[in-house]
């Protein structure tokens, strides 16, 4: 009996993440995969494919809709840019 789309679909998905918290953390040795641009990066983006990208915010914020509309997986941790930064006074 020959596979079946869902089977195959199954087969080919095997092994990917299907969520973010199946995605590896980020460390300060990642760097973003922009051209030009050797920013830490923030955003991890695994296509189907498998292929795994990595970004930093201002780049991957600009990528993260087309990257979505690819089915990716993406990992933000872009708010870990302003965790220990002190907030603005107006005194």
């Amino acid at each position: 009996m020959p596979a079946t789309t869902d089977q195959f679909e199954a087969f080919a998905n095997a092994g990917q993440p299907s969520e973010v918290a199946d995605l590896p953390p980020l460390s300060v040795f990642d760097r973003c995969d922009s051209p030009n641009c050797s920013a830490q990066a923030y955003l991890r983006a695994q296509l189907k494919s498998g292929l795994d990208l990595v970004f930093c915010g201002h780049h991957g914020h600009d990528l993260m809709s087309a990257l979505a509309g690819q089915g990716a997986v993406i990992r933000d941790d872009s708010e870990l840019l302003d965790k220990d930064r002190p907030s603005a006074s107006l005194h």
